[in-house]
């Protein structure tokens, strides 16, 4: 992972299933880290967890996650001098969990902060962004994007591959945010999941341009790396 960050120079790395417990350390030069870590029992290996990693120079603070029903996350704010704050967070939804409280931990993640990000395994199938079945993850997050004012980051390739299938279950939601933005699923590293790299463009100081199909301007890049 260290290689793949010093290949890539990502600002903001965001991981999910990290399998951290109490007694591992993830620290890389230069980056601030923040996770969650699932609790576990004695004697069991630890399994999910998510985690941010962002670079150190980035103004911004910790933002606490709130109760969940259903979502692991781990949440950031963005504060540029000057410049609207950004709600960032890393999200995995467990397969093998109750999805019923899926709506409502997305909801209690977005009214944290105005603009925002929710972004990474979501273990959501869904055809509307390319998978090839749809499930009932998949169908509540496209109910959320059919009656509010969310918007989907998804890749056009898969990103995650299991011994029988392909599928688009790693992606990024967004509220209140009208950047310019591509996205793709690359073939790094040795999990299951591609990492999926977003490259937002903006200009130095993080501000919110309108709503324009082509901006005309771009001065910086900044990215998001599940």
């Amino acid at each position: 992972m260290r290689d793949f960050i010093d290949k890539h120079r990502p600002d903001i790395f965001l991981i999910q299933e990290t399998h951290l417990g109490p007694s591992d350390s993830l620290q890389i030069p230069n980056f601030t880290t923040y996770r969650n870590d699932r609790p576990h029992a004695p004697n069991c290996s630890p399994r999910g967890g998510t985690a941010i990693l962002l670079k150190s120079s980035l103004p911004h603070h910790h933002t606490p996650t709130p109760p969940m029903g259903t979502l692991e996350a781990t949440s950031v704010t963005l504060t540029p001098p000057g410049g609207t704050p950004l709600l960032i967070s890393s999200i995995y939804i467990s397969p093998s969990i109750p999805y019923q409280h899926i709506n409502t931990d997305l909801e209690a993640l977005f009214s944290l902060g105005g603009a925002s990000i929710l972004c990474g395994d979501f273990n959501a199938h869904h055809t509307s962004w390319g998978s090839r079945r749809i499930d009932y993850r998949g169908t509540i997050i496209k109910n959320l994007l059919d009656s509010t004012d969310t918007q989907i980051i998804a890749p056009q390739t898969p990103t995650r591959f299991g011994h029988i299938s392909a599928s688009i279950i790693d992606f990024a939601l967004t509220r209140n945010l009208h950047w310019h933005c591509q996205v793709e699923s690359i073939a790094e590293l040795s999990s299951d999941h591609n990492p999926i790299l977003i490259s937002f463009d903006t200009n130095a100081r993080f501000a919110f341009p309108k709503h324009i199909p082509k901006p005309e301007h771009v001065s910086s890049n900044h990215y998001l790396y599940k």
